[in-house]
């Protein structure tokens, strides 16, 4: 199939849609599959600066903030954990401001 195709099909799909001539479209097979927003888990977050590098990865021994550039090895936390309010107050602590931001899919972790 050509691109100049798949335009075409976008259009008239579209063209339908918009002229309520939908109807002949057939219903979804598979019922029981779930929206992807579902499968988000929206409860982890990661922590960021508007400083560079600006997502923050952990704490060294001794408890210095480590941050990076890169967000998929930003450190997420459970929204509701001790460990989030631990970093923050240390990150108070140290006088840097964040926020919290929901967590990428691929974002590490740090689970109790």
């Amino acid at each position: 199939m050509y691109q100049d195709d798949v335009h075409t099909i976008a259009e008239r799909f579209l063209r339908d849609i918009e002229h309520g001539k939908t109807s002949f479209y057939a219903p979804s097979d598979n019922p029981d599959i779930r929206p992807f927003a579902e499968l988000v888990n929206s409860d982890l977050v990661t922590l960021w600066r508007k400083d560079v590098p600006r997502y923050l990865v952990g704490f060294k021994a001794s408890g210095t903030p480590v941050f990076t550039h890169d967000a998929r090895l930003a450190a997420s936390f459970d929204s509701a954990s001790l460990k989030l309010i631990d970093a923050l107050r240390v990150l108070k602590f140290h006088q840097i401001p964040v926020e919290t931001m929901p967590a990428c899919w691929f974002s590490s972790f740090q689970g109790e």
